[in-house]
């Protein structure tokens, strides 16, 4: 079975398999400005591979998927409502960012393709709604982050998310996060 980025439909959740941050952490890291801990921790989440996550998620009716790379979340999320028509109420909260990564982007420290991925931020808010409990710009910032072996974004009826994410987190994906859902 095809996971293409088309088919979302309003009422469904989107799920984000892993944190984001790796292009401001290793932005950082080539100035030696990254702590060990944090690169350490990032080089692990690029390591988990998403092919067991892609397999796990044909048992599920996922409406649509793609992996998160070097367009950022937001990139990558308004390609699949694009495709699928519809908008998104994306709750910053809840997306899992990999630790120092907002630290650093508060200290001014960006990956090169950041900018270029922030032009569509005037395009973003057509197609998706920022709960945010916070004003922190940083917190925004982080949906133009480019990753380096990103997790899956991918649509879900809510009837069935909660066991896609037990399972996935069986499979060891631990940070596997709800981070909004699809709407008209």
């Amino acid at each position: 079975r095809l996971l293409t980025k088309a088919g979302l439909q309003p009422g469904d959740v989107l799920l984000l398999t892993k944190p984001l941050g790796s292009g401001v952490l290793l932005a950082a890291d080539m100035r030696a400005h990254a702590k060990g801990s944090w690169v350490k921790s990032a080089i692990e989440n690029m390591r988990v591979s998403n092919q067991p996550a892609s397999e796990a998620l044909l048992n599920y009716p996922i409406k649509a998927c793609t992996d998160v790379t070097g367009f950022g979340l937001a990139g990558h999320l308004i390609e699949m409502l694009q495709a699928s028509e519809c908008r998104a109420r994306l709750k910053l909260s809840s997306v899992p960012i990999l630790d120092g990564a907002l630290a650093l982007m508060g200290q001014g420290y960006f990956s090169t393709l950041h900018e270029q991925n922030k032009q569509i931020e005037h395009k973003m808010l057509s197609y998706i709604e920022l709960e945010t409990s916070n004003s922190s710009q940083c917190a925004k910032e982080i949906l133009f982050d480019p990753q380096t072996a990103g997790g899956l974004l991918f649509g879900v009826s809510k009837v069935v998310y909660q066991t896609v994410i037990t399972e996935l987190r069986t499979l060891g994906y631990s940070n596997v996060s709800m981070i909004g859902e699809i709407i008209d």
